[in-house]
């Protein structure tokens, strides 16, 4: 059993869940309010019991009617380990999200349990908090971008998020107007990855602003270089 444990009554040496001692679950920052994280213990041991435990005891039931033979559970019975992509995707499911695949696996991408086999509790968890906090941050740099597009076009210019992305810094504090501290460099590559170009300088920003979050977290997980003395 993995270090999470995907047992709800797996308790550690103090009597708390397993999945409370997780270097996963204790490395997520901001923590995620303990209703909230109550909640999602219900939803995520429910979903799999319901689903995967009631899935291998049909699996063992089936081959038992095949084979003639009376059902019964082994002694050593364990369901089978969902894989993580449909896992994830269940979940959100529950929550009222739908992601496709492609999305979920960038999901598992971002997450420090992107190495184990199955997505147990404190991974969902960890997950859970980047893509609620991504949708924050998304939400109000699109709010940001609307300052900048007054008649409400939808789409903003290269030069017009240069100019208040970079221009602006000496003379605005841009977390007031909820722009992230970004480089030339850093906008350019964004604007190529967008297809956009003085040919074609006009851009959506609310997917721009998709992009740019998601591209901050990839990077702010990379690990720093150090500095040559």
């Amino acid at each position: 059993m993995p270090k999470g444990g995907n047992k709800k009554d797996d308790k550690g040496a103090d009597g708390e869940p397993k999945w409370k001692e997780d270097p996963i679950f204790l490395a997520i920052d901001p923590p995620i309010a303990p209703p909230v994280v109550e909640t999602l213990e219900q939803m995520y041991f429910g979903v799999f019991e319901e689903k995967f435990i009631a899935e291998t005891i049909h699996e063992i039931r089936k081959k038992a009617d095949a084979a003639g033979e009376t059902f019964k559970l082994p002694k050593n019975f364990s369901p089978q380990r969902p894989k993580k992509v449909p896992h994830l995707k269940l979940l959100w499911q529950h929550l009222g999200y739908t992601f496709t695949d492609i999305e979920c696996e960038e999901q598992l991408a971002l997450s420090d349990a992107r190495g184990e086999k199955t997505l147990e509790f404190a991974g969902f968890l960890e997950i859970f908090a980047k893509i609620v906090n991504l949708k924050e941050e998304t939400s109000s740099l699109v709010e940001a971008f609307r300052t900048l597009d007054p008649h409400g076009r939808g789409y903003v210019s290269m030069d017009e998020i240069k100019f208040a992305m970079t221009d602006l810094k000496d003379r605005v504090d841009k977390k007031k107007v909820g722009f992230p501290k970004m480089t030339s460099e850093e906008l350019e590559a964004l604007f190529a990855k967008a297809g956009v170009n003085q040919d074609n300088p006009n851009l959506k920003y609310e997917e721009f602003a998709k992009n740019m979050m998601t591209t901050i977290t990839e990077e702010a997980k990379k690990p720093k270089k150090k500095k040559k003395k």
